[in-house]
């Protein structure tokens, strides 16, 4: 069973709501980090992105000792959805509202995770990006094409517009996109973010940070001002950021 240390956090950038939520949660080796990113404005994202990591976490706590075939994380994204539709249909207001979600599940010596919409989890190993996970966006089917670079997607006019989403009707579809098992090694490291961080700072970077770093406060901490530092006076949303580090 591998250690594990763990830091987040949420700045509001220059936004009047803070629509992200984030959650950490587990014992005895098994894991789970939760990240939502709510949409509708107005606030009603914040409500989504609660409901959503709430509804997930509680869903991870009645089921985690059901762990095959990441069962445990495809009911947690099932259970979120399940909640904000059922919180759409208490107000009128929250009729549009939406989010993202983005999970990673440690389990003894394996993790894995599991996302709907554009916040991404991203794997370094030995201070290196190995991979992330792919947005559900119109910019990053464009990429997936070959019709734009990997790079113009934080950059594309179309970034935010979302194919997939908490709090869409699924009609049934698996929309989420679940990753195979990962076999842990110390030196390991996830970084779980909203667009907030991405659209500002690239993998490359994250790894260049991180091997700067001594613990996953500082390198959060790192990750926030180069964010801050070129996203401020230009609109900056407010983001949200999970990182965990694996020991021996």
């Amino acid at each position: 069973m591998k250690n594990i240390t763990y830091a987040w956090k949420e700045n509001r950038g220059e936004r009047k709501y803070r629509e992200d939520s984030v959650s950490v949660s587990g014992k005895d080796g098994h894991w789970l980090f939760v990240l939502a990113d709510g949409l509708g404005g107005m606030g009603y994202g914040a409500v989504a992105s609660r409901t959503a990591v709430e509804a997930a976490v509680a869903a991870f706590h009645e089921h985690k000792e059901h762990n095959a075939d990441g069962n445990v994380l495809i009911r947690a994204v099932e259970a979120a959805q399940e909640a904000v539709l059922r919180c759409q249909k208490e107000k009128p207001e929250y009729r549009d509202m939406a989010t993202t979600i983005t999970a990673l599940e440690i389990d003894g010596d394996t993790a894995r995770w599991i996302h709907i919409g554009d916040s991404r989890i991203y794997f370094f190993r030995d201070g290196r990006f190995k991979t992330r996970s792919k947005d559900h966006s119109v910019p990053q089917m464009l990429a997936n094409a070959g019709m734009i670079r990997e790079e113009e997607i934080r950059v594309h006019p179309d970034r935010s517009r979302l194919l997939r989403a908490v709090g869409q009707d699924w009609r049934g579809a698996e929309v989420w996109v679940l990753s195979e098992p990962l076999l842990l090694q110390p030196g390991d490291s996830f970084l779980i973010c909203s667009d907030g961080v991405w659209e500002w700072v690239t993998g490359g970077k994250m790894a260049e940070l991180l091997r700067q770093s001594n613990s996953p406060e500082e390198w959060l901490g790192k990750v926030e001002a180069e964010a801050v530092r070129l996203g401020q006076g230009r609109g900056m949303d407010n983001f949200s950021e999970i990182c965990v580090w694996v020991h021996d």
